[in-house]
């Protein structure tokens, strides 16, 4: 959930551009949505001008059941008076061409907005029949990644009582989360030291608080 002071309301709106984007407002907050994505990729502030975009990209991440690519649908409704706006992507079951499932769950994300409340809404919904394969699911999460441009990582060393305020903050530019390559080194066999923590020894990838380890 993402939300920003109130600055006044206004009833919620959503223009469609096909399946490209979306674009809800309530007055105080625009967002867009990209169906395709299953994300937004833009949300403004407006108070009496508006701000830049704060986002890189608001998206959700899923464990447990694989969550494979399957037929998509995009769905949109309305409250009454322009009350709220929902949108969502479904995905629905899909096999494989040996007759396993690819994606044995339809698994739908959906992004709220209320009129007279500056706040982006998340949430799920999983669809599983008893006739559908076995599954699980270990966790559902909504990310809000920030425009880095208007939100830098910031750490500090050597602070204390008698050391408060930024005198000895080391700003860092990117985090190894950014870097293009990242990915590919955290999958190599040995890297993970325990849960979302990578060793990043000989990746020339520095780590957190100056040193070669990096965690989420």
């Amino acid at each position: 959930m993402l939300a920003a002071p109130a600055v006044g309301g206004a009833a919620v709106t959503l223009t469609k551009n096909g399946n490209t984007s979306w674009t809800m407002s309530n007055g105080q907050l625009t967002a867009v949505f990209q169906p395709g994505g299953d994300k937004i990729t833009s949300v403004q502030l407006k108070n009496g001008t508006t701000s830049p975009n704060l986002l890189s990209q608001l998206d959700q991440e899923f464990a447990g059941t694989p969550f494979g690519g399957g037929p998509q649908t995009f769905g949109s409704q309305v409250g009454p008076n322009g009350s709220y706006v929902d949108v969502w992507a479904t995905t629905g079951e899909s096999q494989n061409a040996s007759g396993g499932y690819t994606n044995p769950i339809a698994y739908s994300f959906h992004y709220l907005l209320f009129a007279n409340d500056p706040t982006i809404y998340c949430y799920e919904v999983l669809n599983h029949s008893a006739t559908d394969p076995v599954t699980s699911v270990g966790q559902g999460q909504f990310l809000f990644r920030s425009n880095p441009a208007l939100f830098p990582d910031l750490y500090q060393i050597n602070t204390g009582p008698n050391q408060q305020g930024t005198n000895f903050a080391v700003t860092v530019a990117q985090m190894p989360s950014t870097y293009p390559n990242f990915g590919t080194v955290i999958g190599q066999a040995g890297r993970t030291v325990q849960n979302a923590a990578y060793d990043l020894n000989g990746s020339g990838i520095p780590g957190d608080n100056g040193t070669t380890f990096f965690t989420k």
